[in-house]
């Protein structure tokens, strides 16, 4: 039975269909803004719905070899996404549906999953993989280049950047004198290195006073 959809262009004008096997980009009729719509739902009829991606390892046996040839063939091919998995030769690994980039040896083989992600895809999700707490298995979704947008596994909770669309390019506004390392700042832990390093260097720790011994 064909899967309906309504979504809500960010001008307030509201359309409904039919979900395609693939995604689908509208044209808004009021303000001409491309609207995204999802394509129709990989997962199996009457297999566990949940918005967190950990349902893999808590669905019932039954369930795990489907789940995972879904994974592989239907989030990864046919939205175009990719799989951050690790190998135990070949270290951290990206997987798409027509190539594998190999992160953690900086080679790719046949197309990069990573293509059209922003040029500092590869060292994210490198750092991500470091993690003591990282997932077995790390799904990401596709970035349309021409879009400047990408695509969210669950339409209420949105895409928020990272590695691709404008929140790729943040920046900090800071007074000219305060100095900034020479290489890119790489993730959340390095802005927060440089700002720590101010705050330090404009109100340094008052000294510990000495405590004389009681007679």
């Amino acid at each position: 039975m064909p899967l309906s959809f309504r979504v809500t262009c960010s001008c307030g004008a509201a359309y409904t269909g039919v979900r395609h096997a693939t995604h689908q980009v509208l044209s808004c009729q009021r303000c001409q803004r491309p609207v995204f719509v999802l394509p129709e739902s990989p997962w199996m009829p009457g297999a566990p719905a949940s918005r967190n991606a950990s349902v893999v390892g808590r669905a019932p046996v039954r369930w795990l070899p489907w789940l995972a040839a879904t994974v592989v063939l239907s989030l990864v091919g046919g939205l175009g996404g990719w799989l951050l998995v690790r190998s135990s030769e070949h270290g951290a690994v990206v997987l798409g549906p027509n190539g594998t980039n190999y992160i953690g040896e900086q080679r790719v083989e046949g197309e990069d999953p990573l293509a059209h992600f922003s040029p500092t895809a590869a060292r994210h999700l490198l750092r991500t993989d470091g993690f003591a707490h990282v997932a077995d298995i790390m799904i990401g979704s596709f970035y349309d280049p021409n879009l400047d947008e990408g695509c969210a596994f669950e339409e209420l909770i949105s895409f928020h950047g990272g590695l691709g669309g404008p929140q790729t390019r943040a920046f900090i506004l800071h007074p000219a004198h305060l100095p900034l390392p020479d290489e890119p700042l790489l993730g959340a832990a390095a802005v927060h290195g440089v700002l720590s390093g101010w705050r330090a260097a404009l109100q340094p720790a008052p000294a510990q006073a000495l405590v004389s011994p009681s007679a």
